[in-house]
């Protein structure tokens, strides 16, 4: 997988990597379409119910689908590489890990989902004993460093987003063991729960707090980030500890955040008919007064945002349906082109460059919108429809990670106690 880097230094001198947007987003597109790409045979209909999604997901997983290898050997192999920026692919195995856990109720996923966390826990070390670093931040956090990917302002530093991607998702692993009663009384899911627990609230949170109040004298420095998309990271790891630190004062400071990433993306919030759009930078950042030109969030990192607003609004805090609601609908008539079998590029609707219609990275929807399927059933035949004849299925090895989300909507989708908000048209 390629990636375009920056410093963050660049984003207001923050002085780790980051992966970000190129000013060229056409650019990201030559980056982004460097993989190999297959098809599934054009002469299937598109149905609500066309795919047996688990059992796809299992052949990718440990077979391997069309030719390319078994999702399974790849994931781990990623969480044994010792490189930060691996986590942000990783993070993608481990979601979709976790759906299938969350669908099937087998606990070989939820083995794998530790054995890979493990893996990257295990690989950590502390961030001033780490050799040949060059990071600014050497103290006596537990880290990692960028060793093969020889990018200036990447190659030996720490990478605060290849961090919180993978962690979020590990945060949910958590949850995962602490909701159910039966798994949370064997020794060693709580042994494994009670050590991560506590090495994400140091070595994550805890770790770049401090940093923000060392070097930037504020403590949300490294955490409320200048896009809202990477920021929904950190909410979405606060949502989650709220639930399971055993600390009151840290769930105020995890709630507290949570509380004000809500009330700035819900400020960038642009609400027109029945559809929803926003800014990927902030248009009223209460943290840092950081100062951007509006651009339009692109699909491709909105799936950020939208897993979050998923996780939270399936926990309770986020409260606006309508919102919801709206991106359903947004993706359903602005972002889903199926004349050309792609979702748009940007949440208003256009692409990257008009005049190269077929060059998609909207089409990645698999860490984020796919999830809506959950709350509208009629989002199945889109998906359906897309998996059956885009290009893109393998590009960012997504269909795992969207075999896997439809396997759980599925699932939710017949459970009576869920779907809290929406309407009998949905169904």
């Amino acid at each position: 997988m390629k990636y375009h880097f920056c410093h963050l230094s660049n984003w207001e001198n923050y002085g780790s990597s980051i992966l970000v947007m190129p000013k060229s987003k056409f650019f990201l597109v030559k980056l982004l379409f460097s993989f190999s790409i297959i098809f599934l045979p054009k002469n299937i209909e598109a149905q609500d119910t066309l795919f047996n999604w688990q059992q796809l997901f299992e052949q990718s997983y440990y077979t391997g689908f069309k030719k390319l290898p078994p999702l399974r050997q790849y994931w781990q192999t990623l969480s044994t590489s010792n490189q930060v920026i691996d986590l942000q692919p990783l993070s993608y195995g481990l979601d979709a890990i976790l759906s299938m856990f969350e669908a099937t109720d087998n606990t070989t996923y939820l083995d794998d989902a530790i054995t890979i966390t493990n893996n990257v826990v295990d690989s950590s070390q502390i961030t001033n004993e780490i050799p040949n670093s060059v990071s600014v931040f050497k103290d006596e956090y537990r880290g990692w460093i960028e060793q093969k990917l020889k990018v200036s302002g990447v190659y030996l530093n720490e990478s605060i987003l290849s961090e919180i991607y993978f962690f979020q998702y590990v945060t949910r692993l958590l949850k995962d063991i602490h909701n159910n009663k039966t798994i949370n009384q064997i020794p060693k899911y709580q042994y494994f729960y009670s050590h991560v627990l506590n090495f994400v609230e140091t070595n994550i949170w805890d770790k770049w707090e401090t940093r923000g109040i060392r070097i930037r004298k504020n403590k949300d420095a490294y955490l409320f980030l200048n896009r809202s998309h990477m920021t929904s990271h950190w909410a979405y790891i606060a949502t989650e500890l709220s639930f399971l630190t055993t600390s009151e004062e840290k769930k105020r400071d995890y709630l507290d955040f949570v509380n004000v990433y809500n009330t700035n993306l819900e400020n960038n919030f642009h609400k027109y008919g029945t559809y929803i759009s926003w800014n990927s930078t902030w248009n009223q950042n209460s943290i840092n007064s950081l100062k951007n030109d509006a651009i339009v969030q692109d699909v491709s990192h909105g799936n950020l945002v939208v897993s979050y607003l998923v996780e939270a609004f399936d926990l309770g805090l986020w409260k606006d349906s309508d919102a919801i609601q709206r991106l359903i609908n947004t993706l359903k008539d602005k972002l889903w082109d199926p004349q050309n079998c792609l979702f748009r590029d940007n949440m208003d609707g256009t692409m990257f460059r008009a005049n190269i219609p077929h060059s998609s990275v909207g089409s990645f929807q698999a860490d984020g919108f796919v999830k809506l399927t959950r709350y509208d059933r009629s989002l199945f035949k889109v998906y359906s429809q897309f998996i059956s004849c885009t290009k893109y299925l393998t590009t960012w090895y997504q269909y795992g990670q969207l075999f896997a989300n439809l396997a759980l909507s599925e699932k939710l989708n017949h459970d009576p106690k869920f779907h809290p908000f929406l309407t009998q048209d949905n169904y």
